[in-house]
């Protein structure tokens, strides 16, 4: 089972996304589905048009039929955090999506000595916990862990303190 379209996003700062096409290319004999590369900006939605990494009116009817977002290593300022929350609110909010809509998040804790705490501490992980635990839900969401301090199976650099999360609408 797989998914027939999947839309891979992020801004398009710094030619990420014409790397991230790239990347796809390179590995589209791996791909059993169609991936479009579109920009999505949490602090100001979609960006409609007919540019390489704009949405369309077609991609934006095929977001009706959106059951599985996947989002990694999206939470590590607490601004950007409020901004995605609000985005993810939007979209379990609108017509886009059905209600049913599951919202999986990959995160790792990033730790680091503060003054503020005088202790090691993972102030932006905290602060989505707490936005996604605490009642009322300032963000129509609940979050819990589904997954907690995940095997590394890739060789790179990252913490061992990864959790994958599931967010619903209340």
């Amino acid at each position: 089972m797989y998914s027939q379209l999947v839309y891979a996003t992020d801004l398009n700062k710094h030619e990420i996304l014409d790397l991230c096409g790239e990347n796809l290319c390179r590995n589209s004999h791996l791909l059993k589905g169609k991936v479009k590369v579109r920009e999505f900006d949490w602090t100001t939605g979609l960006n409609y048009g007919n540019g390489e990494y704009e949405w369309s009116n077609e991609d934006v009817e095929y977001l009706k039929k959106v059951d599985i977002i996947i989002a990694s290593d999206v939470i590590y300022n607490n601004d950007l955090t409020v901004a995605f929350l609000k985005s993810v609110q939007k979209v379990l909010g609108n017509h886009f999506t059905p209600k049913r809509v599951r919202i999986f998040v990959s995160l790792e804790k990033r730790i680091n000595f503060t003054i503020q705490a005088l202790a090691s501490v993972s102030p932006a992980y905290n602060f989505f916990v707490s936005c996604v635990t605490k009642t009322p839900h300032p963000y129509g969401v609940v979050g819990q862990p589904l997954v907690e301090n995940i095997n590394q199976h890739f060789v790179y650099e990252r913490t061992t303190e990864l959790e994958i999360w599931e967010l619903k609408k209340i």
